[in-house]
Formats: C-alpha cells, sequence, structure tokens
C-alpha cells in the first residue's frame, strides 16, 4: 500500500511538472503541450471619428473605454483607436475639457474585432465655445494702400459660390457679421463708370478666400482692385478726308517713344486694347511706293496725335489723316 502511494505521489508530481516547464524535444513532436504553447488571448480595437452636427472634425476631445480605463485622443481630423483590448462589451465615453459630450456601447468578438464608435457632438456642447465668427477686410486701389473710398459692393459667397450676405462701403473697409463654421469666397464687384454706355467696367473683380473655424472665428480679408485698363481707338483718313481703304499700319508709342503696340487696319478704323494709364502717340506708318525696288519711297506723311488714359476717360478717340507727298523727281 505504501509502495502504490509513493508511486501514486510520484506520477502527480511528474505531471504537474511537465505541464508547468512545457516539452522539448521529441515530446514536443510528439503532441506533449505545456504552458509555454497556451495561444494568446485575442484582440481587438476600438475606432471611430468624432464630428460637429456640420460635419466638422473635432481634434483634441478625449475618447475613453471607461470600464478598462484604456483611452486616446483625436486627431486633428476627428479620429482615434483604442488598440489591445480583449474580446468584451465597452463602454466608450468621448469627453472634451473635463465635460462629457456622448457614451456608447460597443462589442469587441470574434465576429467584430474592430469595433467602431463615431460620435456627433452638437454645436452647443463643443466645450462652450462660439460656433458664430466674422469675415472683415479692406478694399485698396491698385496705385497705393490706402483705402479705397469710392462706393464698393462686398459680396460674401459660400463653397458653393452663392451670394450669402452683401454690403456696401465708402469707407474701404468691411465686415460680414454671424458666419457659421465654413469656408467663404470675398468679392469685390469692378468699379462701373456711368458715363460709359460702351465699356462702364473700368477695374476687375478681386476676389480673397476666409475660412471661420473654431480656431479662427474673425479671419480677414484684403483684396485690391487690379490697374485700371482703357483702350484708344480712331480713324484714318486719306488725303481727301474719306476712310482711307488701304493697308495701313498703327503704332501706339508710350511717352518714352516705345512702341507699345501696332495694329493694321485696311478699314480706316483701328483700336488698342488694355491700355495701362498714361499718355501715348500714335502714329500711322507713311504709305510706301514699292513699284521701285531701289527706292521705295514714301507718298504720305507720317499723321500722329497724342491720346491720355487716364480713371477720368479710359477710352480717349484720335483721328488721323494722311497728306500727299510731292513726286520725287
Amino acid at each position: 500500500m505504501k509502495t502504490f502511494k509513493f508511486l501514486l505521489t510520484l506520477f502527480i508530481a511528474v505531471t504537474a511538472a511537465f505541464v508547468l516547464y512545457g516539452c522539448s524535444g521529441s515530446d514536443c513532436d510528439n503532441g506533449a503541450i505545456g504552458a509555454s504553447h497556451i495561444a494568446p488571448a485575442a484582440k481587438g480595437t476600438i475606432t471611430g471619428t468624432v464630428r460637429d452636427t456640420n460635419g466638422n472634425p473635432i481634434g483634441g476631445v478625449n475618447v475613453a473605454a471607461t470600464n478598462i480605463r484604456a483611452s486616446a485622443v483625436t486627431a486633428e481630423d476627428g479620429t482615434y483607436s483604442i488598440t489591445d483590448l480583449a474580446f468584451g462589451v465597452y463602454s466608450v465615453t468621448a469627453v472634451h475639457n473635463g465635460t462629457t459630450l456622448d457614451t456608447k456601447e460597443v462589442t469587441i468578438s470574434s465576429t467584430t474585432p474592430q469595433a467602431i464608435a463615431d460620435f456627433l457632438i452638437p454645436l452647443d456642447e463643443q466645450q462652450n465655445e462660439p460656433q458664430i465668427g466674422t469675415i472683415s477686410g479692406t478694399i485698396t486701389f491698385y496705385d497705393d494702400d490706402e483705402p479705397f473710398l469710392g462706393l464698393t459692393t462686398i459680396q460674401l459667397l459660400d463653397s458653393t459660390d452663392t451670394v450669402i450676405k452683401t454690403v456696401n462701403t465708402t469707407t474701404g473697409t468691411f465686415k460680414f457679421e454671424d458666419i457659421e463654421l465654413g469656408t467663404y469666397t470675398v468679392r469685390a464687384l469692378p468699379q462701373i463708370n456711368p458715363d460709359d454706355a460702351v465699356a462702364p467696367i473700368i477695374t476687375d473683380s478681386p476676389t480673397g478666400q476666409a475660412i471661420v473655424s473654431k480656431t479662427a472665428l474673425n479671419p480677414t480679408v484684403d483684396l485690391k482692385y487690379a490697374p485700371l485698363k482703357g483702350t484708344i481707338s480712331g480713324t484714318i483718313k486719306d488725303f481727301d478726308g474719306t476712310p482711307f481703304s488701304g493697308s495701313a499700319t498703327i503704332q501706339l508709342l508710350d511717352s518714352a517713344n516705345d512702341v507699345k503696340q501696332t495694329v493694321t487696319t485696311t478699314t480706316g478704323t483701328f483700336t488698342f486694347e488694355n491700355v495701362d494709364l498714361g499718355t501715348y502717340t500714335v502714329k500711322a506708318l507713311p504709305q510706301m511706293n514699292e513699284d521701285d525696288p531701289l527706292y521705295p519711297y514714301p507718298t504720305t506723311t507720317t499723321p500722329e496725335d497724342q491720346a491720355i488714359v487716364s480713371k477720368t476717360d479710359l477710352h480717349p478717340t484720335v483721328e488721323l489723316q494722311y497728306q500727299l507727298l510731292p513726286q520725287l523727281s
């Protein structure tokens, strides 16, 4: 009997040691299993995104699986991830500046190892921050940085290019109030010369972008009108006063006598486009007698006239007339 008890005790001790310390060599090959070969516990992840009711991501929100004290902080794009979680049911809570915003319950299992908990936070629950901003700015003229004092209409357009607000200013400054978070375009309507029925628009329509966000509720936009552009048009007449029907080359020279533009006309009329403000000379090149290959002498004068493009006269006109030269002998 004593021998039997001894053998039984020895068998139990050997078996326990085998289980505790595992197997090696051929024992493992024969299917022996020890503690070192027990499969690790399965793990999962909780991920999601935190946004406001306008769809904007919210960064800096602490999201915690409260029953195990595991947590993560949302990135700027509102996303977060809590990893290395055992299978089970979790309460997931979004907290910002000490205020609990929302709580959700999710389950991690073999069929759903990655649980998703998205949070949609009402605007008035986001750390009590104001969600309404302003957009202000200045409008200046191209030739200086001083505020433009003429009557100017400024429009505010949303992301669909729809005009949502309009203000008029005569001080060169403007401000749009009660603006929700978002991206906007600010546009100044062009200046108009009401006395010119043909080409009343005398400036471009400058635009700028403004983004109203939680970190920048009151952005500013500075607009500047582009340089004024004008035209110089006119007629070239024959020596008898009728429109010149031949081919005439007309040059536009600046105050330094540099040729800025050249046009050719066969109708007796011409126009120079996109002319900067300034004083110009308009000159018609002489007609030539090209029947003499050795000496194609001019047969007419070189008529010229002066034109001034200014803020008060963007479209001056000139009149040129050829005069016959005496025939050379």
